[in-house]
């Protein structure tokens, strides 16, 4: 099963990683649509060693412009960080060089097809690449179809994942296997049939035209009788053989007309090309699969243009097309975004639409005979038995955007494995719920429930009632005796470590129950991870509330508020935001008119707010304190330091009620390395809790909350 990169916790990515890519293209476009996948990594990784080809060099002879010197220069132009290519070709020698490598920096080895036992796919150059790293990435789908030791032999010895456009791939070339809208029109091209044989046995089926160019249809016309006199075609007869009985098939439309030069059909006619046009106008799924003719030259591109601008105008098509050749095209006649997706891979690309097995996906999927691990590489480890699902859950998350996402992970996850979520409840922090949360009972007391359906509990402290349990605060038990009784298991985790709850939840659920999360689902995680770990470009940001995830963030207080029964002391959870964070982009899901309405009021209001935070801010040497207990609007978090920049602490002061006086206290998340406080359980000793940088105190009364802020100032002062 692949394990996607974006599953992987930041601790898992904390080693030396190997990132296959694959930039034998004629232009960076290749390297540009990985570069999310190398800069995730270097971000978490010690060292990250970049791994690609170009070309079939011969190993021990001079590399001239197959040398990868200049791939490395390209991107060091599309990164900040610092970049060192590393020109040795044998492992031992290469070992060394990466030893003067700082961290956090990218090392780009020379084209590993210059290594002797790469192309062979050699079991022992694999080991010996493999314990240059810790764990393994693939980014590389242009080259999966072919067996290599970089490709198929290194996921079998390291801990691997699939890279951010290797799952983009496998998606939208997914919906042309499944899924597919109707008509389906699929243009085959290119100088190789044999290539293209596949395509069409798979596709005859599936399509509803298969629109014939290039050397298959010169291969065809030469079948049915036309002269085509020397042009390019495979008169292998086995290849004809298996052409022949659809030459003549209904859904196969040839050429009518031809450029020739030479004794040559060099590119379709302009008769073929306005019939090819025809059935794309019409279609609502195009694959293309190569050149009509000598793209090449000018004189012999007219019908691949027409092509390519007729699925370009039919907007409502998806449309999808790859390799180098092709991609390259259309970039030069600016029509390559207007095509809905342009796969990296040309011959990958072919074999998997094709219905193939590529070697590469199948060894990083796990697939295959496992090879001798590396000494670094952790033991195998037998699959703990997992509680069976039940038909129906009740669902208890923290209220906040990391408790919301948690929750629509689980409910996605529920769903995928036949069950669902018959309630839903939202957790909040407060003396008034001590009291019901510490008895056995308290799941079901909270709730108001006589009867309950087993529990999950996500983002918030620990029940021994909650049946799944997955959790990151710094402070996560309430009662000594549940701490000292509680034992982990793959349904109840704690891990301080990640950033967000729901990043923790989504690797449970994917380590553990064969969970597959959709691209959307991880984009919310991404934001979980921003918005919970502050992870924030810059104070500003928080306050703008420009992204959907920011706003939906910031509507959820006034929503939940406005959804509470007068009288009822627990928040009112929002069912229909988990579902629709469940199943929808976050920018769809902020665009829901009741989200819309409170983050606009809530940015109209900003500058009010941050008003008021300039009249009651001040800075107490490294501490940076606001009191806005008299604000009647939402607080902005990050306002301090963004009065305050200096400021290494913040400390905000608010009220909720008559007598629920709250401090909240962070580290900047712009100087957090300077921090040597665990601010969550430094909160407990004021009735509260939190995460390692962040936490909430807890009183009943102001003048006991301005005594625990002089402690503090005192304290981060000294």
């Amino acid at each position: 099963m692949l394990k996607p990169l974006a599953a992987a916790s930041d601790r898992s990515l904390s080693g030396t990683a190997l990132v296959r890519i694959d930039v034998n293209a004629a232009d960076s476009w290749r390297l540009e649509a990985v570069m999310p996948t190398i800069e995730h990594v270097a971000e978490r990784a010690r060292k990250t060693i970049v791994i690609s080809h170009r070309g079939r060099p011969t190993p021990g002879k001079p590399l001239g412009k197959l040398s990868l010197r200049s791939d490395a220069d390209a991107l060091a132009s599309l990164t900040d960080r610092e970049v060192w290519f590393v020109s040795d070709t044998t492992v031992p020698d290469v070992r060394r060089e990466l030893q003067k490598v700082p961290d956090g920096a990218i090392a780009v080895l020379e084209n590993i097809r210059a290594f002797r036992g790469e192309s062979s796919d050699s079991v022992q150059f694999a080991e010996s690449l493999a314990s240059l790293g810790d764990y393994y990435v693939s980014d590389a789908f242009p080259v999966l179809h072919h067996p290599a030791a970089s490709v198929t032999g290194l996921p079998k010895l390291l801990p691997s994942y699939a890279g951010f456009q290797l799952e983009v791939e496998l998606e939208k070339l997914g919906k042309l296997q499944s899924r597919t809208r109707r008509p389906y029109v699929v243009v085959i091209g290119g100088a190789k049939a044999h290539d293209k044989l596949g395509v069409l046995e798979s596709c005859i089926e599936r399509a509803d035209v298969v629109l014939v160019g290039g050397a298959s249809a010169n291969a065809m016309l030469a079948l049915s009788g036309v002269k085509v006199g020397k042009s390019i075609y495979e008169r292998d007869p086995k290849l004809l053989a298996a052409l022949k009985p659809y030459v003549g098939h209904k859904k196969v439309v040839l050429p009518v007309d031809f450029a020739r030069a030479d004794g040559k059909i060099l590119d379709i006619g302009p008769k073929t090309a306005k019939l090819f046009a025809k059935h794309i106008a019409g279609a609502k799924t195009v694959l293309w699969t190569g050149p009509l003719g000598m793209i090449e030259k000018k004189r012999f591109a007219r019908g691949s243009l027409e092509v390519a601008r007729a699925i370009a105008r039919n907007r409502k098509a998806f449309s999808v097309t790859g390799g180098g050749e092709t991609v390259t095209f259309l970039k030069a006649n600016k029509l390559d975004k207007k095509f809905s997706f342009l796969s990296t891979g040309g011959g990958s690309m072919i074999e998997f639409v094709s219905g193939h097995a590529l070697p590469g996906l199948e060894a990083l999927a796990g697939k295959g005979k496992a090879q001798k691990a590396v000494k670094r590489a952790a033991p195998a480890k037998v699959a703990p038995q997992l509680p069976k699902l039940a038909p129906a859950y009740d669902l208890f998350f923290h209220n906040d955007f990391d408790g919301y996402a948690s929750a629509a992970v689980f409910l996605d996850f529920l769903k995928s494995r036949g069950s669902r979520v018959a309630r839903y409840f939202a957790t909040e922090y407060g003396h008034q719920f001590d009291d019901v949360w510490n008895k056995k009972d308290g799941l079901a007391r909270y709730a108001g429930l006589k009867k309950m359906n087993p529990a999950i509990l996500v983002d918030f402290r620990y029940h021994p009632q909650a049946t799944f349990w997955y959790d990151h605060h710094a402070t996560p038990f309430s009662r000594d005796d549940w701490q000292k009784a509680f034992q982990p298991s793959p349904a109840r985790i704690i891990d301080p470590d990640y950033a967000s709850a729901c990043h923790l939840v989504l690797d449970a659920l994917v380590r553990d129950y064969g969970y597959v999360p959709s691209k959307h689902i991880r984009d919310l995680v991404r934001w979980a991870d921003i918005i919970d770990g502050a992870r924030y470009v810059s104070p500003f940001q928080t306050i703008a509330l420009r992204e959907p995830a920011l706003q939906i963030e910031s509507a959820i207080g006034s929503l939940q508020r406005a959804a509470t029964p007068d009288g009822q002391a627990r928040p009112e959870a929002l069912p229909w935001l988990v579902e629709a964070l469940a199943t929808k982009p976050v920018d769809a899901v902020a665009r829901d008119a009741r989200i819309a309405e409170v983050s606009a009021r809530v940015r109209h209001q900003a500058k009010e707010t941050l008003s008021h935070y300039r009249k009651n801010t001040s800075v107490r040497g490294r501490v940076v304190v606001s009191d806005v207990t008299e604000l009647n609007a939402r607080t902005l978090r990050f306002a301090p330091f963004y009065l305050a920049p200096e400021a290494l602490f913040g400390i905000t002061l608010s009220q909720r009620g008559e007598d629920v006086f709250l401090g909240q206290v962070g580290v900047s998340p712009w100087k957090r390395e300077r921090n040597s406080f665990n601010i969550g359980v430094l909160m407990t000793r004021f009735g509260g809790g939190g995460h390692p940088q962040v936490g909430v105190m807890r009183f009943s009364s102001r003048a006991d909350l301005d005594k625990a802020v002089d402690y503090l100032v005192t304290l981060f002062n000294g």
